[in-house]
């Protein structure tokens, strides 16, 4: 165990590390604590608020670093991607993914090549370019029995393509797959 903290009831949407090697827990406990905060990873059982989450907004359900200016990209559970400013602020709905009412989970990743984030939500992967604020599917899931879900994103700087995971129900069971999508 590297910290503890004490009572977060809704739980972490998601972790990462800031530039600073401190940990940055996006919190979903309730509307007036959600937020990003950020600790030290060793000894402290205090969470210090970095931005609140915006007034109005669904609960967070993913983040990553917008690599550029060290704000944050931020996913939500009604499918709409906010940008969270370094300096405190929050911009509201950056951009809305097409046809969700509720995520249970999502990803995102910027490309640090190009600034493009790559978006997992719902049924669909989506390319969100901030520059011209053109929202593409990258590729559409499906509708099978049972449902489908974008999870999690990864970035590989090998390959320069990204590795997503979804899930999928057929009949009676619920099947997790791993994706490479090439650059």
């Amino acid at each position: 165990t590297l910290s503890s903290f004490f009572a977060l009831p809704g739980g972490t949407a998601a972790i990462d590390l800031d530039d600073a090697g401190q940990l940055l827990l996006l919190a979903r406990w309730s509307m007036s604590q959600n937020g990003l905060y950020t600790a030290p990873l060793v000894g402290s059982t205090t969470l210090n608020l970095v931005v609140p989450w915006p007034q109005g907004a669904a609960e967070p359900v993913a983040m990553t670093e917008k690599l550029d200016s060290g704000d944050w990209w931020v996913l939500d559970e009604g499918g709409a991607v906010h940008l969270l400013k370094r300096s405190g602020g929050a911009v509201l709905s950056v951009v809305q993914t097409p046809g969700l009412s509720t995520l249970g989970s999502g990803g995102l990743q910027e490309n640090p090549i190009t600034g493009e984030l790559l978006i997992s939500a719902g049924n669909n992967l989506l390319r969100y370019n901030p520059g011209t604020k053109v929202l593409n599917t990258v590729m559409a899931l499906g509708y099978p029995q049972g449902g489908a879900e974008a999870m999690g994103l990864a970035f590989d700087p090998v390959t320069r393509g990204y590795l997503f995971t979804n899930w999928m129900g057929f009949g009676p069971g619920m099947y997790g797959f791993v994706h490479e999508l090439d650059a």
